[in-house]
């Protein structure tokens, strides 16, 4: 395990800045009062606190990322903060961990294939803003590459 432990160290703090990111939604649900304040506290509070664990844990680690873990970070990141953003989903709508895995994949990558109606307005509005925290657009980030329509 200490091998992995450049890999946990940063994504620890991966996880945990995505964690800050849930305030914005928080702070929205609670001025609006829409009754979402108390899945996005959980949310908020249960990411914080894993990636601080994890960070307490690997916090004297001083080796650099190879490339090698550069490529099992980016898989890492892709599977592990999905979890982490559906959360607000399952704890305040009740959906299912895949529906809800699946909503938040789609909000991260901005491919919103579901739309989301059913949602209220801070979770839309949490679908929205964890989009632009990530960079934006997957083909803004290759160059501008895309299919034409």
């Amino acid at each position: 395990m200490p091998r992995y432990y450049p890999v946990v160290r940063v994504l620890s703090l991966v996880i945990f800045m995505f964690g800050m990111t849930m305030l914005v939604p928080l702070l929205l649900s609670w001025f609006q009062h829409d009754g979402a304040e108390s899945a996005f506290d959980e949310a908020f509070v249960l990411t914080v606190a894993t990636g601080l664990g994890l960070w307490w844990v690997t916090r004297r680690e001083t080796r650099d990322l190879t490339i090698r873990d550069g490529f099992l970070m980016v898989a890492l990141v892709w599977t592990v903060l999905p979890v982490y953003a559906a959360l607000p989903l399952v704890l305040q709508l009740n959906l299912s961990f895949t529906d809800a895995y699946f909503e938040a994949v789609s909000g991260l990558t901005t491919t919103g294939a579901t739309g989301g109606s059913w949602r209220r307005r801070s979770s839309r509005g949490w679908s929205r803003t964890a989009p632009g925290f990530h960079g934006g657009r997957p083909e803004a980030q290759s160059g501008g590459a895309r299919p034409r329509s």
